[in-house]
């Protein structure tokens, strides 16, 4: 995938996937990866992901459209350590 920038609140991070599959690998590989890290003085990052499938529009190097706005809905309401998935990209 290709990360395009920052969006949202806060540090979260928005990416590009030329597949739904690819996605959804990529998020999985993410949760697993944070959660065998050893994190300093027993802190845990719970990260929350989404994964939404849909058509965009690119204008100036980011991405504008509905399929955008559903993915930042569902991302907000997962809980840490989840990646919840659209029904589009299930």
């Amino acid at each position: 995938g290709m990360v395009v920038g920052p969006r949202g609140e806060g540090d979260s991070i928005f990416a590009v996937f030329p597949r739904a599959s690819d996605a959804v690998g990529a998020a999985l590989s993410a949760q697993r990866s944070l959660q065998v890290e050893s994190w300093p003085d027993g802190i845990g990052i719970r990260v929350r992901m989404a994964v939404h499938t849909g058509e965009s529009e690119l204008r100036e190097h980011d991405y504008y459209g509905a399929a955008v706005n559903r993915c930042a809905r569902l991302r907000s309401i997962a809980h840490g350590d989840q990646v919840l998935v659209s029904e589009a990209t299930a």
